[in-house]
Order: C-alpha cells, then sequence, then structure tokens
C-alpha cells in the first residue's frame, strides 16, 4: 500500500509521459489459462506465421506479437475506436482496425 501511493507521488510529480511509457512497458499476460497460453507459444514458435489476425484487441496483441519475427505483420480489428488507437499507439509495428 505504501509502496503503491509512493509510486503514484513520483509518477504525478515526474510527469504523465514517464507515467505513460512506464504502462506502455507493463505487459500482463493474456485473459487466458496457463494451458492455452503455452499451446498457442508452441503453435507460434512452431509455425513462425508471418501474418496474423486478431479478432479482438486486448492483452493478448501486446503479449503475443512479441513473439513473431520483426519482419511479421500483426494486423487486430477492434469494436471499439478510442481502444484500437490506444492500443496502436502503444503498440510499434502492429495495426489495430476499430469501429465504434
Amino acid at each position: 500500500m505504501f509502496l503503491g501511493r509512493f509510486l503514484y507521488l513520483v509518477l504525478k510529480d515526474i510527469g504523465k509521459n514517464l507515467e505513460k511509457e512506464l504502462f506502455r512497458m507493463r505487459v500482463t499476460r493474456p485473459m487466458m489459462r496457463y494451458r492455452e497460453i503455452n499451446i498457442i507459444r508452441e503453435v507460434l514458435a512452431k509455425v513462425k506465421p508471418k501474418k496474423v489476425l486478431e479478432w479482438g484487441s486486448g492483452y493478448s496483441t501486446l503479449y503475443w506479437h512479441r513473439l513473431l519475427s520483426k519482419d511479421s505483420a500483426w494486423l487486430a480489428v477492434e469494436h471499439n475506436r478510442l481502444w484500437a488507437d490506444r492500443q496502436t499507439k502503444q503498440l510499434s509495428g502492429i495495426l489495430v482496425v476499430g469501429q465504434m
């Protein structure tokens, strides 16, 4: 509790740019069971796809694209335009398309 409050005050004083950068770097796991994550990780490692289409952008978008080669393309289709814009800004090399 104290550490969280301390970090909040430090970030507030330093400015929103650092806070955004720290949030951008934080990647949590997809909202899946660990077994599902392991299966998808194994498939991506074996298949090594050059193009991926994801239906719905979320933590999986932040997580999975890191397992692809640099010359791969990732397209996520998202129903919420604001969320799509936010995801696109956080991710380099990934296009998140959204409609509201």
